[in-house]
């Protein structure tokens, strides 16, 4: 049965209940910073990705969906821009574009990969470009010359760094890699984009910040979950694509 969670990750859970308290590693307040407390799981979570994607920044998220809307904030990106992105990928890519006052412009599809056809580099008028890699599968960056936002959701484990992009981001959710029910990671190698995205994530307006956020953190049994998945992503890889070869 599809995921699995180790007894590690099961003890380190019920230790997190019987403790009590919050299970929020988070506090909106002016006079603390906007990430995770040191220590936690959230935090512990966001120091192991940076190291094992070999990036920046990690930031935690509730979803890959809210990854990728904080990704969009982070980019810097005006409402209005239009971003050239994959018809064949899940809701979640066109909908984050478009709640965050941007357009989602799609490009064709090529047959083989199911990722954007390079050729799509004729289509006029966008101002960046959201490949989706889909099924594990990687999409082509070389083409583009524009800043680049990759919807990696579906890619954990792929690659390292961030290839090239401005950011990318993963899903944690409950059928993904790293299975933690409802999760996401931001990575990035820039420190403007790393700051916009997580004060968006935390309620930036708290903060006196220009722009107003949202809720996109992570709760402490989630941020374990993900935590123990990390570290079990090339077994789980592995494990898939042996599952594929059948």
């Amino acid at each position: 049965m599809w995921p699995t969670y180790s007894r590690e990750c099961q003890q380190a859970v019920l230790r997190l209940l019987r403790r009590g308290g919050s299970l929020s590693a988070y506090r909106s307040h002016p006079d603390r910073e906007p990430g995770p407390a040191a220590g936690s799981w959230a935090h512990r979570l966001e120091r192991f990705a940076e190291q094992r994607f070999e990036v920046t920044h990690a930031i935690a998220t509730n979803s890959g969906t809210m990854a990728i809307q904080a990704m969009l904030v982070g980019s810097g990106l005006p409402k209005g821009c239009r971003i050239l992105t994959s018809p064949y990928t899940f809701s979640a890519t066109p909908a984050a574009i478009a709640l965050m006052g941007m357009y989602p412009v799609f490009g064709d599809v090529d047959p083989h990969t199911y990722c954007l056809d390079p050729s799509v580099k004729g289509i006029p008028k966008w101002d960046a470009v959201m490949p989706v890699d889909i099924f594990g599968g990687l999409a082509s960056h070389a083409w583009v010359g524009g800043p680049i936002l990759s919807d990696s959701c579906q890619a954990a484990g792929a690659f390292k760094g961030t290839r090239g992009a401005l950011a990318a981001a993963y899903s944690f959710n409950g059928m993904k890699n790293v299975p933690a029910g409802e999760a996401g990671m931001l990575v990035t190698d820039d420190d403007d984009v790393a700051e916009r995205a997580r004060w968006f994530i935390s309620h930036g307006e708290n903060w006196n910040r220009p722009e107003v956020g949202m809720n996109g953190r992570l709760n402490e049994i989630t941020a374990c979950i993900a935590y123990f998945g990390l570290k079990r992503l090339e077994q789980n890889n592995e494990y898939r694509r042996d599952l594929a070869m059948i």
